[in-house]
């Protein structure tokens, strides 16, 4: 009876699940001081990969990505909460990428590497992985401290707070090598299209306003 009362426990909790089709273990950063939520493209891999070396890691039943929807039934919800976000502009430009690498989007060749990205735009700005507001959602009224991508200042903050060196400057794991390859490229030339810039203002609306990024691409 017990066994059975705990697997549909686990199969409640396991409806708000971003990452659906993950059914392993993985780990996650939770520990005694402190949990982690890692939004896919914000470098939280550097993270995982910096908090792992000193145990501050945990085995749980989802993917590494997972967000706080399904967290804040399985961690310490008494210790403070942080993530990383990034301007939602260079995110998605990001996830572009990234797919490419993996050879999880195919490009083109009929057309430049500009075009498609507007393409990805198009068909990925729902995409419910890449909603980083999403990640942080709570049904607990829970608060997560945000960090910027491009502040840089999770390091310093961990040591002033809990007496750990992350060594997150030393490091940097998930290199996009083909990223690199454009990056002589302006963000502003990837968004030369309006309706391509107001698609992503809109639906990325409130990431704009929750984290303080402004939605003029002058500004990404």
């Amino acid at each position: 009876y017990l066994k059975f009362y705990y697997f549909i426990i686990i199969m409640n909790i396991d409806k708000y699940k971003i990452w659906t089709n993950y059914i392993n273990k993985d780990n996650l950063i939770t520990n005694n001081h402190f949990t982690f939520i890692q939004i896919p493209k914000t470098s939280c891999t550097n993270v995982l990969v910096n908090c792992h070396k000193q145990n501050l890691t945990k085995l749980l039943d989802c993917y590494r990505h997972e967000g706080l929807l399904y967290l804040e039934n399985v961690i310490d919800i008494t210790l403070p909460i942080y993530t990383i976000v990034r301007n939602p502009y260079q995110h998605i430009l990001s996830y572009f990428f990234h797919q490419l690498l993996h050879k999880e989007y195919t490009l083109n060749e009929n057309i430049d590497i500009i075009e498609n990205f507007e393409n990805f735009v198009k068909l990925n700005v729902n995409n419910i992985h890449l909603q980083q507001i999403r990640y942080l959602k709570s049904n607990k009224d829970i608060k997560v401290k945000i960090f910027k991508f491009e502040n840089h200042n999770l390091n310093q903050y961990i040591i002033d707070n809990h007496g750990i060196n992350l060594n997150l400057d030393k490091t940097h794991y998930n290199r996009n090598v083909l990223r690199d390859k454009y990056d002589h490229i302006n963000i502003k030339k990837f968004f030369r299209n309006d309706d391509i810039i107001n698609l992503v203002k809109k639906e990325r609306s409130e990431e704009f306003t929750n984290f303080g990024y402004s939605d003029n691409i002058n500004d990404a």
